[in-house]
């Protein structure tokens, strides 16, 4: 006959090779012959508890403890079975009569499942006053003080159990998610970062890190990290969903698409892939796909009002203001994506209802949701601006005149640089160029500003020498050349509105470009510039805030205009106002300046706009609709919401050729100033 301690040791060895059958077996025939032994209850009930069978786990362990109510160790396997079945007071009760730091993290494990984060809290604290090298216990107690409300508290914690096992990949995670609460945004990338070269193959630290880097508008660098985390769990379909997100922002279309349809494969009722994937089709001009996708969401089950906002997008394209204002209810859902974009509709239909101080305030509102966000660079406004006030600084006739002279080989003939800040019409233009078969557009590409980093300091285009202008040229040219659809294009247009800053580098290096420059009214520039949900990067973080943007605005169109004075630039000046009330006119003006022939695709473009698919600016929407006047004069409406922009502005709107403003507004001004 097998006595019980031989018997726990068998069962233990085959447990040990992972044989849980055989250990089960050895357990249960020595409990017909033992069924008081503490031990045996123990190992039985622990197997059937990872079986996933707590119930009878459950069953096994009470005896145990029964038999013998020192055995700490049952205590907590109780303790912790209960927990995951949600019996949580029981598994307090279980608590009561132990003591110790192990049953002090226990209790706070079961109060923080039960969502008493504070009293979690103060239990964890015991646990590491107790064994003040307790790793799990600071591990944990963070997380509770993160749960609590108190992320700076969390931190020290969870940096406390970091110090105490740095490699401890687990304790790097939930770091960073305590720093991303506080809002250390640089930080909490660090700690994701170091979880996931901890600990490879943890899918949750490299989700983590693709998620903070997108979030950050590192998208390139998110790439990695996130098809990593999905290749760790095909199945995940969060991440496959994130991965999709990054793929947009990557401008890889097919592929995002591709992965928005897996997403829903895994989880057919997650309304945040619907969420993203009908941002992605409605930005694509592609409503009657936006439609689709929202009819299989409801068949999918999931509810109209889950997708406040892709529901509101739909309402608000099709004129149905009163039933897109009332989908979005604040409280439906608080995720900042979400809120972000509740706002800026909430804006664009208080606007179009004619509700001026509504529609400023949502807007407000949206731009400090985006201000908030991870990577927001609000505080590098300033410098983007006094980095334009250098560049005007050094551009006037006689610094020119000390340029060195230079020769160049312009028989391979420059792009023509689309410019105009931000909002003037350029993506309205470069839609209506593209129905032009002989044109192709390059849109709002990095490689110009690349080729021009290469330089340094960009006040170095003054001592160019032919050999380093021509180097400069070539590598333009052969970064154009990597665009197959670029080859055979007769006209080349590269079209990146904030180009203006680049006038002087450009006619260095092209001597031979001509500009075309869209102009619209600064002040509805301006206020269009406010109204929009924009990535807060340098340039970005401008438009935020009205007279920032009016300051930013001042300086680079002193700056271009200097340029013109001072360079024999080729400009054709189009006004957006004229653009749209006679298009046919400014269209033929546009195209005799690029020495093009007449055709009439360049009418067309609504269709256009539909065939070329994500519009990767603001105006994706506008340019599908029929062109219209609605926009022209927008902000005299805001007059009383622009004071103190007005001043900045009104000695542009006196060059550019637009009436004075009336007399109210100038009171604005006056009163701003």
């Amino acid at each position: 006959m097998i006595d019980a301690a031989t018997a726990l040791r068998r069962g233990a060895e085959l447990l040990g090779r992972g044989d849980r059958t055989g250990a089960r077996r050895v357990a249960e025939q020595a409990l017909e012959l033992h069924p008081h032994d503490a031990g045996l209850c123990q190992l039985l009930g622990a197997l059937f508890c990872q079986d996933g069978d707590l119930e009878r786990g459950v069953e096994w362990l009470e005896r145990s403890l029964h038999h013998d109510p020192r055995r700490t160790t049952t205590r907590l396997n109780l303790a912790r079975a209960l927990t995951s079945l949600a019996r949580h007071e029981e598994a307090l009760a279980v608590c009561v009569d132990g003591s110790g730091p192990d049953i002090e993290r226990m209790r706070g494990d079961i109060l923080r499942a039960a969502g008493r984060a504070p009293e979690a809290v103060q239990a964890y604290r015991r646990a590491v006053t107790m064994r003040a090298d307790f790793v799990e216990a600071w591990n944990n107690l963070g997380n509770a003080l993160r749960d609590a409300g108190d992320p700076d508290a969390a931190v020290a914690a969870l940096q406390r159990a970091v110090r105490l096992r740095p490699q401890l990949a687990v304790c790097q995670l939930n770091l960073g998610r305590a720093l991303l609460v506080a809002k250390r945004f640089d930080e909490a990338l660090a700690a994701f970062d170091h979880a996931a070269r901890a600990d490879p193959t943890s899918m949750e630290a490299l989700f983590e890190l693709g998620v903070t880097l997108a979030a950050m508008g590192r998208h390139e660098e998110s790439l990695a990290p996130l098809q990593r985390a999905v290749a760790l769990d095909p199945r995940h379909a969060r991440a496959v969903a994130r991965l999709a997100l990054t793929l947009v922002a990557l401008e890889r279309m097919p592929e995002a698409e591709a992965a928005y349809e897996r997403s829903l494969a895994l989880d057919p009722r997650d309304p945040a892939t619907y969420l993203y994937y009908g941002v992605l089709l409605e930005e694509s001009n592609r409503v009657d796909d936006l439609r689709a996708l929202l009819q299989r969401a409801e068949s999918a089950g999931v509810p109209p009002r889950a997708l406040p906002v892709v529901q509101a997008r739909l309402l608000k394209r099709e004129g149905r203001l009163d039933e897109a204002l009332a989908l979005l209810d604040p409280a439906a859902n608080a995720e900042p994506l979400v809120q972000n974009q509740r706002a800026q509709l909430l804006g664009e239909i208080a606007d179009r209802r004619g509700d001026v101080e509504a529609a400023f305030r949502h807007f407000g509102e949206m731009n400090r949701l985006r201000a908030a966000e991870p990577g927001s660079r609000v505080h590098e406004r300033l410098r983007y601006v006094r980095h334009i006030e250098r560049l005007r600084d050094h551009m006037s006739p006689e610094q020119v005149r000390a340029w060195s002279a230079l020769e160049l080989d312009t028989r391979r003939r420059a792009p023509v640089f689309l410019v105009g800040f931000p909002r003037s019409g350029t993506t309205l233009l470069d839609t209506m160029l593209l129905g032009h078969p002989d044109v192709f557009v390059l849109e709002e590409s990095r490689l110009l500003p690349q080729v021009a980093e290469a330089l340094g300091d960009p006040l170095s285009v003054a001592g160019l020498d032919a050999a380093s202008a021509g180097a400069l040229r070539a590598r333009y040219f052969e970064g154009l050349d990597a665009i197959p659809e670029t080859r055979d294009a007769p006209c080349v247009i590269d079209k990146s509105p904030l180009h203006l800053t680049l006038a002087g580098f450009i006619h260095r290096v092209f001597p031979d470009a001509r500009f075309v420059f869209c102009v619209r009214h600064p002040c509805d520039v301006v206020l269009s510039c406010f109204m929009q949900n924009l990535w807060v990067n340098e340039v970005g973080a401008s438009f935020l805030d009205i007279a920032d943007t009016a300051l930013l605005y001042d300086r680079i169109m002193d700056y271009w205009t200097r340029c013109r004075d001072c360079l024999p630039l080729r400009v054709h000046e189009l006004h957006y106002e004229r653009l749209v009330q006679d298009a046919q006119a400014g269209m033929r003006a546009v195209l005799d300046f690029l020495e093009l022939d007449w055709h009439p695709g360049v009418l067309a473009h609504q269709r256009t706009a539909i065939e070329r698919g994500r519009i990767g600016t603001p105006s994706y929407a506008q340019v599908a609709e029929g062109l219209y006047s609605r926009s022209i004069g927008r902000w005299q409406r805001y007059a009383g919401h622009l004071g103190p922009a007005l001043p900045l502005l009104a000695p542009w709107v006196r060059r550019f050729g637009y009436p004075e403003p009336g007399a109210a507004v100038r009171s604005a001004a006056e009163n701003a100033g």
